[in-house]
């Protein structure tokens, strides 16, 4: 809550804090709060900074970043990636958990009906002897 500013001193205050509040915990994925450049202290839009890896409060604007490439601070300062970016990543690891469960479920479909003892299906071996351990 301190780093949206919400306030409870006031009725129209207590009432806009508690609708973000609401709000946050339904849109999880949304940014929870605006990151305010270290140097100029103008709001940096997700995804259009440089932020330390040390340092937690030490965020810059692609503005400042780019006027002095971030020699006045001693850490490496790294680019926050953006939501497409994030959404990008969340998309392929989504589709590679998809293809590993495939391929696990085709494991176990296959290794299920197999009644070779020496098959040179990956891992079948391995799977039809924790069925056998789990009877």
């Amino acid at each position: 809550c301190q780093g949206n500013h919400y306030q409870y001193d006031t009725l129209r205050r207590a009432k806009h804090s508690s609708m973000m509040v609401l709000y946050h915990l339904h849109n999880p994925t949304a940014p929870a709060f605006v990151t305010t450049c270290y140097i100029c202290r103008l709001d940096i839009e997700a995804g259009q900074g440089w932020h330390c890896e040390i340092c937690p409060e030490y965020d810059v604007c692609n503005a400042c970043y780019q006027k002095d490439g971030g020699i006045d601070h001693p850490h490496k300062l790294t680019n926050h990636p953006s939501m497409a970016d994030r959404d990008a990543q969340n998309k392929e690891a989504r589709q590679l958990r998809v293809l590993q469960l495939r391929k696990m479920l085709d494991l176990l479909v296959h290794a299920s009906q197999c009644r070779s003892p020496h098959c040179q299906y990956p891992n079948c071996r391995k799977v039809k002897g924790l069925f056998r351990h789990g009877i």
